[in-house]
């Protein structure tokens, strides 16, 4: 038997998740979620989901240069140069040939703007002594830039001083050497970017070199809209002091993703009315000296469904599930860059820890970079993230020598659990209301210390349980709740199954409800799973009357499982594991079933859990397909639908191999 519907979570587009049958589209689930999230993807590493409107920002690589201003730089002809004594052309190179302390300019005419900048790339080569310079010359003050010795290519960024009529390359110092290949053309020629003082443009980067000046900023207008969500980021190439922040012109201090280190900072800023369009790099702190690169601004428009691998003793699963979640803000407002925490205030690190960057170690989303945390063995150690009300704090731990100082806490003022890092990245969680105090990592007591790495902190307060990774770079940040449902395949209102392969989050006082309804409440069969995080509600209603409502304790809401229920007419079974829990033989079928959501049926009371797959039978099956269907020994979905029932046809199989092999 072939279901009507099958969701094995394999394929998703902007706003999709994708069934395998039927395979017209009717079967595919909408999905809404109005903000960035994050996945664990095949290769065990963490990554953002979404899609974003196109780049914002022009130029954001410093990339961008003019036409070439130099008329035969290659010097291929003894033309559109003045050459004065001292200077020739030939064989396609520029000869400088001095002595006894002469000096001489090889000319072209060339217009320079006041206040630009340029960049000249030229060749040495056959240097025998001497030096040469870049002069821009003419209407007024000279811009000069040298000297140049030994054989090579070499490349500079001119600001003109005055609006130039002339390039010279002087030669200096008995200079005997050739030029070739030179280039001229102007950094940033369609002025995306304002440099103030301090800014200057590098090889596709923006430097600034002046510590202690008035926090000068470059800017580029990026038409930010009041009210929209935006995930803005950028690259820091170096940092010797300092630190730099990128935020919305007119909103400074308010929201603004803020570095200490290297390596790419990012973050979601919604606008406000102080927003006045331009995006702004700033040292932050009057003192920063760095660079940074790959400016980026894009609108977070809307997102796609994530399909997440679990990580088990290391190893990632073959296959994802559909993860969906409720709204949660991660509180800890550094997730990353735990020293901008400390330097800002929001964290507090005790006087006998020591906070170290650490550049070459892989962090678990594959960049490069992460901190380390040694706790001295005495009481009172402790790197806090945050004070306040939390329910769950969470932070990714690696051990920096797995054989000794490896044990640590994470603690509130409610309670604290013990952990011993391995050698791998592993997350930490636990689950402890407080109203109020600090929440972070500590050593565990006075006897021991702790020595680890550590990276993605986390504290929540909406749920007691830890949700996907909420990066933060300065600010708190709100992931927002999903929905997924208004699948509508082709139902049998008369006889059928309900299948799920499922495991629920706990219910946060909420049920969490998956149904197969005509829209409504008043004809649905539905599976609860219940706020009390130990029963789970199975219900059959039919023209608004309950046909049956059966509630089971299971261990918790939280362990996957598998569930089945048939419904036909004086005949509902109900089967989770191979095991039936429970039948009932008196009642009437739903009408008008058209519909499987991910809640009750009316958009409320929405589930949030892992979905391995779901699937609709348009018969009731036999105890003997239900018993298998939900079998324990089946290791995933596919053998369920596939190996254990053997009821595809060759196409149908063929179509799910064809997803399956493709994730």
């Amino acid at each position: 038997m072939i279901p009507s519907l099958l969701q094995i979570p394999s394929a998703v587009s902007d706003s999709k998740l994708h069934s395998v049958l039927p395979n017209n589209g009717k079967g595919d689930f909408q999905f809404d979620r109005s903000t960035g999230a994050t996945r664990i993807n095949k290769d065990g590493l963490i990554e953002e989901v979404g899609y974003f409107s196109s780049e914002l920002v022009q130029n954001g690589n410093f990339s961008e240069l003019g036409s070439e201003l130099v008329t035969n730089g290659g010097f291929s002809t003894n033309s559109d140069w003045v050459l004065p004594t001292g200077w020739s052309i030939n064989n396609g190179k520029a000869i400088a040939n001095f002595s006894g302390g002469a000096t001489g300019r090889l000319t072209q005419n060339i217009s320079f703007v006041q206040n630009k900048t340029y960049k000249v790339v030229f060749t040495i080569s056959d240097y025998e002594q001497g030096n040469i310079r870049i002069e821009f010359r003419q209407g007024g003050g000279n811009t000069i830039s040298g000297g140049y010795t030994g054989n090579g290519t070499h490349t500079l960024y001119q600001v003109a001083a005055q609006n130039h009529t002339q390039l010279s390359i002087r030669g200096l110092g008995d200079a005997v050497l050739k030029v070739d290949n030179i280039s001229v053309k102007q950094v940033d020629p369609n002025d995306r970017w304002t440099l103030e003082t301090g800014w200057s443009y590098g090889d596709n980067r923006l430097n600034f070199t002046t510590a202690g000046s008035s926090n000068r900023a470059c800017s580029s207008s990026a038409g930010i809209t009041n009210g929209k969500t935006y995930k803005l980021s950028f690259n820091v190439l170096s940092i010797s002091a300092g630190q730099v922040s990128l935020r919305f012109g007119g909103m400074a201090g308010v929201d603004e993703i803020t570095a200490t280190s290297t390596g790419v900072h990012s973050g979601i800023i919604t606008a406000n009315s102080s927003a006045n369009g331009n995006v702004q790099i700033e040292d932050n702190d009057n003192n920063f000296v760095g660079s940074i690169t790959d400016v980026s601004v894009v609108e977070v428009q809307g997102d796609r469904p994530r399909l997440s691998y679990d990580i088990t003793n290391g190893v990632v699963e073959d296959t994802p599930h559909l993860l969906l979640e409720p709204s949660s803000t991660n509180l800890a407002k550094f997730s990353y860059d735990i020293q901008a925490g400390v330097d800002s205030g929001d964290y507090l690190k005790g006087t006998n820890s020591v906070l170290t960057y650490v550049s070459d170690i892989e962090a678990p989303d594959g960049t490069m970079g992460v901190y380390r945390i040694q706790n001295a063995a005495q009481s009172g150690t402790f790197l806090s993230f945050y004070t306040g009300s939390s329910k769950s704090v969470s932070v990714y731990v690696k051990a920096v020598d797995v054989n000794n100082d490896n044990q640590f806490s994470l603690y509130s003022p409610s309670g604290h659990t013990v952990f011993t890092a391995t050698n791998r990245w592993e997350r930490y969680n636990i689950e402890h209301a407080q109203s109020s105090g600090n929440t972070g990592i500590n050593n565990e007591g006075d006897a021991y210390a702790s020595d680890v790495y550590i990276w993605g902190a986390q504290v929540e307060n909406a749920n007691s349980y830890a949700t996907s990774l909420i990066p933060t770079a300065g600010t708190t940040i709100t992931r927002a709740a999903e929905t997924c449902n208004n699948s509508k395949p082709s139902v049998n209102s008369t006889e059928g199954v309900l299948y799920a392969e499922i495991q629920a989050f706990n219910g946060a006082n909420t049920d969490r409800q998956i149904s197969l309804s005509d829209g409504t409440t008043s004809n649905r069969v539905g599976v609860a799973f219940l706020s009390n995080g130990t029963q789970i509600q199975f219900v059959v209603v039919s023209g608004g009357s309950v046909t049956m409502n059966t509630t089971k304790t299971i261990a918790t809401i939280t362990d996957g499982t598998k569930l089945a229920v048939s419904y036909k007419a004086n005949d509902f079974k109900i089967y989770s594991n191979g095991v039936l829990l429970s039948t009932d033989t008196s009642g009437a079928v739903p009408s008008g079933l058209n519909e499987f959501a991910f809640d009750r049926g009316d958009d409320a009371e929405n589930f949030y859990g892992k979905v391995k797959g779901v699937a609709v039978y348009n018969e009731a099956l036999s105890e003997s397909q239900l018993m298998q269907l939900t079998g324990v020994t089946a290791s995933s979905i596919y053998n369920n639908f596939v190996t254990r029932t053997a009821s595809f046809t060759v196409e149908a199989l063929n179509e799910v191999k064809k997803v399956i092999d493709n994730l």
